[in-house]
């Protein structure tokens, strides 16, 4: 009788512990968020050919007034990490460019973000490049392959 006992009252335990527990459910309709595009490119520090789709899809969700978001990761030729983060959003395109990992860069070490207005792919015989337009018609350029 005494273990009969025992095993109810732990019945009853488990079932007030698991009532009380937040199951994660509230009822609420989230809204929609919007679809963000994302994309990679990492860049070969032999300057090889790179698969710039990520690019396109950047590209052609910015001329749509889409948000989207594009991490170009280059290397030095010791292998440190140089990184440039494209992000559009409400017709602006936030670039953060990051060399705070480069151990060669000297006193312009850190991260920079700078805002454009435009971005276009550009192709030439050296290779394949970004070119960020700011408000003021100012030129950046960032490359992403050979051709």
């Amino acid at each position: 009788m005494n273990k009969l006992r025992i095993v109810f009252a732990m019945l009853i335990l488990a079932l007030v512990v698991s009532g009380c527990s937040n199951s994660g459910t509230t009822g609420q309709v989230k809204p929609k968020e919007p679809k963000v595009v994302q994309g990679h490119i990492v860049v070969s520090q032999f300057r090889e050919k790179t698969d710039v789709k990520d690019l396109d899809s950047f590209l052609e969700a910015v001329n749509n007034g889409q948000q989207a978001k594009l991490q170009i990761r280059q290397t030095t030729d010791e292998g440190d990490p140089i990184i440039t983060t494209l992000e559009y959003n409400n017709g602006l395109i936030k670039a953060t460019y990051d060399n705070s990992q480069d151990g060669f860069s000297g006193t312009d070490k850190g991260i920079k973000i700078s805002e454009y207005v435009k971005v276009i792919k550009k192709e030439n015989d050296n290779g394949i490049y970004v070119s960020l337009i700011d408000k003021s018609g100012g030129k950046r350029q960032v490359y992403l392959s050979s051709k």
